[in-house]
């Protein structure tokens, strides 16, 4: 029996069992003094049990972009591999915010999002870009649904020199069919190793 029925019922029996007796039925203030603490408690174990399951959900959003989203954008920028443009589409969304190397606009259709592609990828690939190095990563989970990664990508040639850094914010959302994907894309160009000495902030 759940622990609130169970002291509920327990004052409900005492109550009938004083009927026509002397013996004081508890006051409103006694059983309202039952409450609180069992609502505290369960509050508290509520909040812990969701940070819990938000620390897992950026865990796997984590997982997703850099094991996954990241090794592949990075082998069809340096032109490796077999996979054609088009592979995007399995991380960026339709529609897609995109606000970063001179564009800020919607991207509402495929082709659409591949174009926002090919603004990235084709002037590193005339630079001979062949891997990037990820100097400050940031991953938050907002809701089971929704997350945003934070990170400095440093694109470079093989022998490491570096052609393009660039801080961007991605956001992230689950979707009920296709899962995760990029919903918007934010960047700026930097100089900056670490993502607190970039972004704006205001309290």
């Amino acid at each position: 029996m759940h622990p609130a029925f169970a002291s509920a019922l327990g004052i409900a029996v005492l109550c009938i069992a004083n009927a026509g007796h002397d013996t004081p039925i508890p006051s409103r203030s006694f059983l309202l003094g039952f409450t609180p603490a069992y609502r505290s408690t369960t509050h508290h174990e509520e909040v812990l049990k969701m940070t819990k399951s938000l620390d897992a959900i950026a865990k796997e959003v984590s997982a997703w972009f850099f094991e996954d989203y990241l090794p592949t954008w990075v082998a069809v920028g340096a032109g490796k591999g077999s996979a054609t443009k088009d592979f995007i589409l399995r991380y960026w969304g339709v529609p897609l915010y995109t606000d970063a190397l001179g564009q800020n606009a919607w991207a509402m259709t495929p082709q659409g999002v591949v174009d926002f592609l090919e603004l990235n990828q084709v002037p590193l690939k005339a630079q001979s870009y062949t891997h990037t190095v990820v100097p400050d990563r940031k991953v938050t989970a907002y809701s089971e649904n929704g997350a945003g990664i934070d990170v400095i990508w440093s694109r470079r040639r093989a022998d490491e020199s570096e052609v393009q850094r660039l801080a961007v914010h991605f956001g992230a959302a689950r979707l009920a069919k296709e899962g995760w994907r990029v919903i918007s894309i934010q960047g700026v160009l930097t100089s900056e190793s670490r993502l607190d000495a970039i972004w704006g902030t205001a309290a």
